[in-house]
């Protein structure tokens, strides 16, 4: 399957809705500690759907460590097929991490994204 690009742009919209309401939930004391911007949150939200991936890096001391990354959503990197499951997943998280005990269900969140992408 090709890519569909207003697809992709509405996982952003989801990814944009998760960090704007995490950020806003983060208790003053401990946002010294939280992801600093969009990108480093999107990086986050990825790996938390289940879509990282561990690579072996330099420790600086001479040996190696496992870190685990996000795994690429370009269009290059991700079909369609993955991709929706990583929208699906993401939504999961969304409810169970971002936004729990908020009566949300994945119809009303999944609503949510779609009015914000009628204003885009």
């Amino acid at each position: 399957l090709v890519r569909n690009p207003d697809f992709h742009r509405k996982w952003w919209a989801l990814a944009q809705l998760a960090f704007d309401a995490w950020t806003e939930t983060i208790p003053d004391d401990q946002k010294s500690m939280a992801l600093p911007n969009l990108e480093a949150f999107r990086k986050r939200l990825i790996m938390w759907a289940g879509f990282g991936e561990d690579l072996l890096m330099p420790d600086g001391r001479g040996g190696f460590v496992v870190r685990e990354v996000a795994k690429s959503i370009s269009f290059g990197s991700m079909n369609q097929a993955t991709f929706e499951r990583l929208y699906s997943k993401t939504i999961d998280v969304v409810l169970q991490r971002i936004l729990p005990n908020r009566g949300l269900t994945e119809k009303s969140l999944r609503e949510w994204v779609d009015k914000v992408m009628s204003f885009a």
